[in-house]
């Protein structure tokens, strides 16, 4: 008797579902004849049928541009914003509040996805999925060149960014003067305000993060309107890791309240 484990190259179907082989199938003869067991019908032609619904040219965009039948459904408009704002589908499901969070906090179920922790670091640490991901893409070839081109156009426009500005000798000796007292602190240093939304290496732009905390920040533009910037968190008689506390609260959800 034949059995479907033992024979490569089958079609995968959902467990627990009834399946057999049985009278050899014109399209997929390389099956053996696998069927469903119920309607007695050809595994592959089934799923292939239903793909191809799904990928099934529907005229559903707002623009009138073809777009296929699992991408309307995705897109189609539900009322299930908190505020009664008409949202997609797609969208009103990743809003979706589930009480994910380590501490009980109802979070959206994208973000609880994104949040969920696999042991995924080389030395089994427990990381985010997100940064599994993230860190999964850097290990490869294309993932490292990718960096090295995104870090290559974010220094050009922060390059462009601070020559506009004119700055004087002593704006630039204050620059680095902050830059050196952040990395006496061993933090990093974060530009407030990123270099695609104008921002500037200079040194009233300038703020310390951990080198974790400045990744997950990236060109994120968080609004911290009304933090002082590092000299004058020093004159506050602030601690070094002001700022630190703040973004961290902030990129985990948290909401912007000053201390």
């Amino acid at each position: 008797m034949l059995n479907p484990e033992d024979i490569p190259g089958l079609p995968k179907v959902r467990k627990g579902t009834k399946t057999g082989f049985g009278v050899l199938c014109k399209r997929h003869p390389e099956h053996c004849g696998f069927r469903y067991l119920v309607s007695w019908l050809c595994v592959a032609c089934i799923q292939a049928r239903s793909l191809a619904n799904s990928r099934a040219i529907v005229d559903h965009a707002s623009d009138g541009t073809p777009i296929s039948r699992s991408l309307a459904n995705n897109r189609e408009i539900v009322d299930h914003a908190p505020d009664g704002t008409p949202i997609s589908r797609g969208l009103a499901t990743s809003r979706a509040i589930v009480d994910h969070a380590p501490d009980g906090t109802p979070i959206s179920r994208g973000l609880a996805v994104t949040r969920a922790i696999v042991d995924h670091a080389p030395d089994g640490t427990p990381i985010s999925r997100g940064l599994a991901i993230s860190r999964a893409w850097l290990a490869t070839p294309e993932g490292r060149a990718q960096a090295v081109v995104n870090i290559a156009a974010r220094k050009a426009r922060l390059d462009a960014n601070t020559k506009a500005l004119n700055l004087t000798p002593e704006e630039v000796e204050l620059t680095n003067q902050v830059v050196r007292q952040i990395s006496l602190e061993g933090l990093t240093v974060d530009h407030m305000q990123p270099s695609f939304k104008g921002g500037a290496h200079v040194w009233w732009n300038l703020n310390g993060l951990t080198k974790s905390t400045n990744s997950s920040k990236s060109d994120k533009e968080l609004d911290l309107s009304k933090l002082p910037h590092w000299l004058e968190m020093l004159d506050q008689g602030r601690a070094p890791d002001y700022y630190q506390r703040l973004v961290s609260k902030i990129l985990r959800g948290g909401n912007y309240e000053p201390e």
